[in-house]
């Protein structure tokens, strides 16, 4: 019934004693109020292990604020409404999930909400990778695309940033919804050292330490050879030249 409504109960005994008729008054009571009955959370898988440990209780004041309204959680609206089979809190969370939250309130009639969860995957860069520099030179870093927004720790929003110094950055990337904070350095390389000289019958032998091999070889700083003997030298006077594989 929609409508308050009273019946009367009749009970007669069997010992010949008149009936005994009560009224039984039926209210129709109102629900515990809330904010609204439905909500959607999504939520970003940030490991990227396929699952998210997740605690309902976050997502109450969604639906209401009301501190003397208690909840429990159900898989099914059935279990909801009978108040059976309540949930363990927390959840792990490994796809899409549908929550049945049931609320009780002193002096109010249940009500049942439901939340919905979708676990989603971000998205990290596959060509942004630490890089190694000479000393006093420059880079640049590249988150490459896909995604829909960047946001480096330089206070960039371009998918790269140039003139990048020594030092360690990160950038947020945000694909589907998800934002994924992503970390890169860039270091100094040791400068290579040429030891030392041999000169022999106008052959030229260049000694190197250092930096990060294989070397280059130079008499000019024009023409560069993978080897460190030079040969068929004319008297003279030659300045040489050594670069390693990070072109310092």
């Amino acid at each position: 019934s929609s409508t308050n409504t009273t019946l009367y109960i009749r009970v007669d005994s069997p010992d010949g004693c008149a009936p005994v008729i009560k009224p039984i008054q039926l209210l129709v009571g109102a629900k515990v109020t809330l904010n609204t009955k439905n909500a959607t959370e999504k939520i970003c898988d940030d490991d990227f292990d396929g699952i998210k440990t997740i605690n309902l209780n976050n997502y109450l004041s969604q639906f209401t604020t009301q501190p003397t309204v208690t909840a429990g959680f159900y898989s099914t609206l059935i279990d909801a409404q009978n108040a059976q089979n309540l949930m363990t809190n927390p959840i792990n969370l490994t796809g899409i999930t549908t929550v049945y939250i049931r609320f009780t309130q002193n002096g109010f009639c249940p009500e049942v909400a439901t939340l919905h969860l979708e676990l989603k995957t971000p998205k990290k860069s596959d060509v942004l990778v630490d890089k190694m520099i000479c000393n006093n030179s420059t880079t640049t870093l590249d988150a490459g695309t896909g995604f829909d927004a960047y946001l480096w720790s330089t206070g960039a929003t371009t998918s790269q940033i140039t003139n990048v110094g020594v030092g360690a950055y990160w950038v947020e990337l945000t694909h589907n919804g998800c934002v994924y904070k992503q970390s890169v350095e860039v270091t100094a390389n040791n400068l290579p050292v040429i030891t030392g000289i041999d000169i022999n019958n106008g052959v030229a032998t260049i000694l190197v330490s250092g930096g990060t091999p294989p070397y280059q070889y130079s008499l000019d700083g024009n023409l560069w050879q993978s080897s460190n003997v030079f040969s068929n030298l004319n008297w003279g006077n030659y300045t040489a030249y050594v670069k390693d594989s990070v072109e310092c």
